[in-house]
Parts: C-alpha cells; structure tokens; sequence
C-alpha cells in the first residue's frame, strides 16, 4: 500500500508488541489502526497481544481509511492477516536468521575489530491432517536469542552500612562518599 508509512524508527523488530501498531495509512493514524488474525483483535493502541512469525501467515490485507462496517472499528486503517491452516498432506518450513561475529565485517576500521551482538531467530511451522478432508491441524514456533555484551555494576551494603552507619562507604573510585 503506497499511503502506508512505519512510524517507529528506533524499535526495528515489526515483531515486538509495542510496534505492531506503528503505522499511519493514509494520513495520521499511529496506533489508530485495527489489527485483525484471522477476523480477531489483536491491538490496543500501541501494543498487540500476539503476532504471527512471517512463515504462519498466509495472506494479508491493509485496508486504509474509508473501510466498511466489518472491520472498521477504529479512527484509522486495517491489517487483516491470515493465517495458513493445514492441509491433508505433511507441509512444513523452517527457518533461521542469524548474526554471528565471525561471520559479520569488520565494523570498525581503526581497530579492526566487529561487533560482539549476537542474534538468532529461528523457527517453523507444521500442517497436517487429523481426519481426511474434515479436520486440520496447523501449527507454527519461533524463538529469538539476543545477546549483546555488557557491563553491569552492582554493590551490596557493608557491615557497617546495614547497621545504618554510611561514613565509611566509598564511591566506584575509592573515594569517600559523600551522604
């Protein structure tokens, strides 16, 4: 749809629930817009209860502005997706999408060093037949890793501290600590 515009910039994951909604179609309707699966709500305002891996969906709609009395519940547009079901015979994806240092380039040239973020999504779906063309079964999974180094520093009182006597405590430096 060429009036849709993503209006979340700083959060890069579509998947996360406090972007699903951060869309303008057609004019300004940031967390204005129904999210539907499958014809159920999905959205309040900025955040979405659940939303589907890419490989689970099989069609979606974006309706902006002027829709009809079926789904327009809200100030904004729709995004209907739906979702794939199973069939008679054993259908199923897989997918992965990784970052690995020692795959990636060098991303500073000075040091020559690469970024030390690691992250992995993977995942997959499954479709198959319960009872022949009467009853389906349709499933899908995805899992995110992300590990990003860092230093975190944490203190635990002193003895004389827990008694409630503060005028020996010391800063991170060594230095006394001024209460």
């Amino acid at each position: 749809n060429p009036a849709a515009l993503e209006t979340r910039r700083q959060e890069m994951n579509p998947f996360q629930s406090l972007s699903a909604n951060n869309i303008d179609l057609g004019g300004q309707t940031n967390a204005r817009n129904d999210l539907l699966v499958d014809g159920s709500p999905i959205s309040m305002g900025q955040k979405a209860s659940y939303t589907p891996n890419s490989d689970a969906i099989a069609e979606v709609n974006v309706s902006q502005n002027s829709v009809d009395a079926e789904t327009g519940h809200s100030f904004g547009g729709s995004v209907q997706m739906t979702l794939k079901s199973g069939t008679n015979d054993l259908h199923g994806s897989a997918f992965y999408i990784g970052r690995n240092p020692s795959l990636n380039a060098q991303s500073d040239r000075t040091t020559l060093g690469s970024l030390s973020s690691r992250y992995n999504i993977w995942g997959g779906t499954v479709g198959h037949r319960i009872i022949k063309n009467k009853l389906f079964n349709f499933g899908s999974y995805e899992q995110w890793l992300w590990l990003q180094p860092q230093s975190i520093l944490r203190t635990v009182p002193t003895a004389l501290e827990q008694t409630g006597d503060f005028s020996k405590s010391l800063n991170a430096d060594g230095s006394l600590r001024t209460i």
